[in-house]
């Protein structure tokens, strides 16, 4: 009898016991639960970045990407709208920006393109892209959106010089100089640099239907000599930006310059050798019209 009474005593006694651990994990207040409890839980909104690229010439973002920081906190990605969907409430600083090859972007967000070895800024390098910085306030329990406007900081030019089918056989080749050229710009300001440089530009001959302003030649195959830079952009030069040099096949040499606008996107030359002999003689210097065409003759 004692020990069946022994028995239940402790049977009891254990069933209190566990009794005791379930009710005290039951009424545990919720941050007193480490489980379960987020601190920050009461704080938590949503943030989503919409960046706008209609007025770069992708109107899409970059195929490699490029990043948002939030407060000083990078994220990745290659989608115009980026969203957070847990975000701690509170204010934030946001912007946008690409990372493109042959441009060095520094702590202070200078963002300067690469130079050759010679001293002169790179001919072709990636575009740069990037937004500025907009401030928001996140409220908690709230969906908050801001839209980052993306600019285009580096642009392209592309100089075409057409010649009259044949007179590509009186000349050696012809490389060009860009002059006045800024290639460096603030990513948080847009503001741009004060350093000035140059570009070398090698010339390619190819064949293109011609569009120019002599109407012999609508319509037919040219030869042309084609150069492309890009560039963050151009300074007033007084004797112009843009320096042509034409070899002969007779070796010798004559230069041609023009001033062009700094938002020129599309430079297009007639150049038309009258002659064989004295060939430099036989040409005078181009002029500008209205439409930006420059004529040689």
């Amino acid at each position: 009898m004692k020990q069946y009474t022994y028995n239940i005593i402790l049977a009891l006694l254990v069933l209190t016991m566990a009794t005791s651990c379930v009710k005290d994990k039951l009424y545990l207040l919720p941050e007193e639960d480490e489980d379960f409890y987020d601190p920050n839980a009461w704080k938590q909104a949503a943030l989503t970045v919409n960046t706008l690229w209609n007025e770069t010439d992708i109107i899409a973002p970059p195929e490699n990407g490029y990043l948002i920081d939030l407060n000083g906190k990078k994220y990745e990605t290659n989608n115009a709208t980026y969203n957070w969907r847990r975000i701690i409430a509170g204010n934030y600083s946001v912007f946008a920006y690409n990372m493109p090859k042959g441009v060095t972007i520094d702590e202070n967000f200078n963002a300067t393109v690469d130079k050759e070895s010679d001293g002169t800024y790179l001919r072709m390098p990636d575009f740069l892209y990037s937004s500025q910085v907009e401030n928001v306030k996140i409220l908690r329990n709230s969906t908050s959106q801001v839209d980052l406007k993306m600019h285009q900081l580096i642009h392209e030019l592309v100089i075409n010089i057409y010649m009259w089918p044949g007179d590509e056989n009186l000349v050696s080749s012809i490389t060009g100089t860009l002059s006045g050229v800024i290639d460096s710009v603030n990513l948080l300001t847009l503001e741009k640099g004060t350093e000035v440089g140059e570009i070398l530009m090698p010339m390619t001959l190819t064949y293109m239907e011609y569009d120019g302003q002599d109407e012999e030649l609508i319509g037919k195959m040219t030869p042309v000599y084609q150069a492309v830079v890009r560039f963050v952009d151009l300074l007033e030069v007084e004797d112009g930006q843009l320096a042509i040099n034409v070899t002969y096949a007779d070796g010798s040499i004559q230069t041609f310059r023009s001033i062009l606008k700094p938002d020129t996107t599309l430079a297009e030359f007639d150049f038309f050798v009258k002659g064989i002999g004295g060939m430099g003689a036989s040409i005078i210097d181009w002029h500008d019209v209205d439409n930006g065409y420059i004529i040689i003759r």
